[in-house]
């Protein structure tokens, strides 16, 4: 995928009803250039899969858990060495506001080499981010090898925007996309893969060796007004390091880069205090809340009730986990109403993550976990 192709994937996105913006498509090919398929018909996009690695764990772990046996993909890079967090600075700072294919079949012709095109799009307000454009496909095998000589691979992988267009489905397109970017994680040596399932979804991801882990619900709450006559502060107000320490301890991989994309793409649009965080970002139809990740339920209901009031949007998103009755209560209280449920589900069950997941209050989104 390209970024001249994000029109293209809006068209899909817009032909399932989802929230993401060109910011998001944006998003994830700045986070991983070479993860991002499509599948063309006829010259005319027909599907989408994006997989996003995060964090890095031991490559012996890989080696000691009975995972799924894919074939080797063609091409494998490197992970990214982790950037170390600094303690984070102390007192709040309070920024104002601001289905895929079920059928079987033999893997389909990629449209969209993993070589990426980062030049900007004729969308400008798109945020990219620098010097991510990767330069030749290294070998295979040399990258697993020094994988396996820094004994570490990415901790886990997030797939999403499974999309296929409604004239197309049944003809195993989604399948295909799925088979091809599970092969070229497990060549990069991934540890775990997850994702959030929709009902219709969910029984190709189980042919695929995926089990249910937790229930996820998308919530929605009312307009707000928010408080006027605030400035937004920049994203360098918001520290990068103490948000990224806070949402690794509670997601349980080093999330870093996907915390300071989102600080990019949309400066301002959090709350931070040294007892957690709430981040932000306009969608399509409702204005997106999450990630949020706090000590307690007492820190994430301040947080949250902060950044509600700072906030002007005719309507929020909140995906969050319903078996935390905290979260529920409070979603209730601050006007939300339940409005679908998907299922979080994980490929190795068995390979368990370290982290806090009661401490996390919103997730960053179905497309990034």
């Amino acid at each position: 995928m390209r970024t001249a192709d994000i029109p293209a994937a809006m068209r899909l996105k817009e032909s399932a009803g989802w929230n993401q913006t060109e910011q998001d498509w944006a998003n994830v090919l700045a986070l991983e250039p070479e993860s991002c398929w499509l599948e063309e018909q006829g010259g005319e996009i027909v599907a989408s899969t994006v997989a996003v690695c995060y964090g890095q764990g031991r490559a012996a772990d890989l080696a000691s858990s009975p995972a799924t046996h894919l074939a080797p993909s063609p091409a494998a890079r490197p992970a990214p060495s982790p950037v170390p967090d600094r303690a984070p600075s102390p007192g709040p700072h309070l920024p104002p506001s601001l289905a895929p294919d079920l059928a079987p079949s033999p893997a389909p012709h990629l449209a969209r080499s993993l070589a990426p095109d980062l030049a900007p799009s004729r969308a400008p307000r798109l945020v990219p981010v620098p010097d991510v454009a990767p330069g030749p496909a290294p070998d295979p095998a040399a990258g697993m090898a020094r994988d396996l000589a820094r004994d570490v691979a990415p901790g886990l992988a997030w797939i999403g925007m499974v999309l296929v267009d409604p004239r197309f489905r049944g003809r195993g397109f989604a399948r295909g996309l799925m088979e091809h970017c599970l092969r070229w994680l497990e060549a990069r040596g991934v540890l775990q893969v997850k994702l959030d399932a929709t009902a219709m979804g969910r029984p190709l991801y189980e042919k695929l060796g995926f089990r249910e882990e937790r229930i996820i619900e998308r919530w929605r709450g009312p307009a707000s007004e928010g408080k006027a006559g605030k400035a937004g502060l920049p994203a360098s107000d918001l520290p990068l390091p103490a948000i990224a320490s806070l949402d690794r301890a509670s997601f349980g991989v080093d999330r870093r880069r996907l915390i300071e994309q989102l600080l990019k793409a949309f400066p301002g649009h959090g709350v931070w205090e040294p007892e957690g965080f709430v981040l932000g970002r306009p969608g399509s139809h409702s204005y997106f809340l999450g990630p949020c990740a706090a000590a307690d339920a007492p820190a994430a209901e301040r947080l949250i009730r902060c950044f509600l009031e700072r906030t002007s949007a005719p309507s929020f998103y909140w995906d969050l986990f319903p078996d935390q009755p905290a979260v529920v209560d409070l979603a209730r209280d601050t006007g939300f109403e339940r409005q679908r449920e998907l299922v979080r589900m994980a490929l190795r069950p068995e390979a368990g993550l370290p982290g806090h997941p009661e401490r996390v209050f919103a997730v960053a989104g179905f497309e990034y976990g």
